[in-house]
């Protein structure tokens, strides 16, 4: 199993997208709508208080942060879809995306990472390689199901392990 070039499909699941698409939805509308709808001024925690004013400001100031969070939202999501890749291990490489948004894939040779493993990023498990070529994040939940992401672990150790 170590000489072969192993595949592992990777993207994000359509109901993860439409689910994140929907949430980032209804937040935004919500905000729009209390920014029109504002008659009152806002206290927050007893530590701000704003004006009539300053809360419609705020409001739509907090609209408009979410809605570009919504558009990035969209973005990673169309682009999960349209461009879906596959992780790849070969015997002294693997092509996994680079930790970032760009959707960019990096060759990352087994001999240069310096870190791998499970981590908890915030409430989120997530598979981290830190390497000289750069660091790729893997979410569990990319993987088509539980069993393909504990094959590639699996794989991933053996071929770093050499």
């Amino acid at each position: 199993m170590k000489n072969e070039l192993l595949k592992f499909p990777y993207k994000i699941s359509a109901m993860r997208a439409v689910t994140m698409v929907i949430i980032a939805i209804a937040i935004s509308v919500s905000l729009v709508y209390l920014a029109l709808t504002n008659i009152n001024g806002l206290r927050i925690f007893k530590i701000l208080t704003l004006t009539h004013e300053e809360a419609t400001i705020f409001l739509w100031a907090l609209s408009f942060l979410c809605l570009l969070a919504l558009m990035v939202v969209i973005f990673v999501s169309m682009r999960s879809f349209k461009a879906p890749r596959d992780l790849l291990l070969d015997n002294t490489h693997m092509i996994v995306p680079k930790a970032s948004l760009s959707n960019e894939f990096i060759t990352i040779p087994y001999a240069s990472i310096h870190q791998a493993g499970l981590q908890l990023v915030g409430r989120q498990k997530m598979f981290i390689i830190k390497s000289s070529e750069g660091d790729s994040w893997l979410h569990p939940q990319g993987f088509q199901n539980a069993a393909e992401f504990e094959r590639f672990q699996h794989a991933f150790a053996e071929r770093v392990r050499g």
